[in-house]
């Protein structure tokens, strides 16, 4: 038998009880972001991870290349995007402290700046230092070094080796087109944009950076057509282009973030 409150409760109108409202998506961590931009890089995780790696990247110019603080910080955000590209949260150590040991070549980069020419007889030493180690790479890679590989074989600076072997030569700072071939270089337009590519340079692979090389004419290379570049890298003119391609979007993408 129903009592009274009973009653009386079932002659109340039920209220609708509104829907508890879902919990917030958790928002992806770092390493997510990291690892879903290496599979297929965009501008969206770029951004996100420069932005989480700026507080390391001031740090490391600040440590590494104090003199250059506005000078250096294209290049320094390239070689922790760089960086970024190889990161494996397995090894046990997070991103900011792997882009920071990666962001030491600031230090190599900053000295390159302001490295100076001394005296003949020096010149005349490392010119021989420096082709005995381009002879000894080539027979043991079968192709030429890049300007960086001859750097970390000779001790010597990038700019200290542009030196030696291009008597003072300057890096071009604009597009060249190869009268024979048609083929056109990188289209650098002034120091604005070789920092942009020098950026781009200081993270690509060994083949990648004699791609730049001889398609820009950075550190006084010959601007040579897809056709000659294949050839000299023992890999066919289709592998080049696609190489081309994607530095291209590279640069593309540091001139848009940067």
């Amino acid at each position: 038998m129903k009592n009274i409150f009973d009653e009386i409760n079932a002659r109340i109108p039920k209220v609708q009880q509104p829907e508890t409202p879902p919990p917030d998506q958790p928002k992806d961590s770092i390493e997510t972001i990291i690892r879903r931009w290496q599979s297929g890089e965009n501008k969206s995780d770029t951004e996100k991870i420069l932005k989480y790696l700026t507080p390391t990247i001031n740090s490391a110019i600040n440590t590494y290349a104090a003199g250059d603080k506005g000078k250096l910080r294209i290049q320094a955000a390239t070689l922790a995007l760089n960086a970024m590209r190889t990161y494996d949260p397995a090894r046990g150590v997070s991103p900011q402290t792997f882009a920071f040991h990666n962001l030491k070549r600031l230090g190599r980069i900053s000295s390159e700046r302001g490295s100076i020419i001394r005296i003949p007889e020096e010149q005349r030493l490392q010119y021989n230092l420096i082709t005995d180690a381009a002879a000894r790479f080539e027979d043991d890679h079968g192709r030429e070094p890049s300007t960086s590989e001859l750097a970390d074989l000779t001790g010597l600076t990038e700019k200290r080796i542009d030196t030696i072997m291009n008597n003072n030569a300057v890096f071009s700072e604009s597009a060249t087109v190869n009268p024979e071939t048609g083929d056109s270089g990188f289209g650098v337009k002034g120091m604005s944009d070789m920092d942009y590519l020098a950026y781009v340079y200081s993270g690509a692979s060994p083949v990648d950076q004699k791609i730049i090389e001889w398609s820009s004419g950075m550190h006084g290379k010959p601007i040579l057509g897809t056709g000659d570049i294949a050839k000299k890298l023992n890999i066919s003119p289709a592998a080049v282009s696609q190489r081309k391609n994607k530095l291209f979007a590279q640069l593309s993408e540091m001139r848009t973030l940067l």
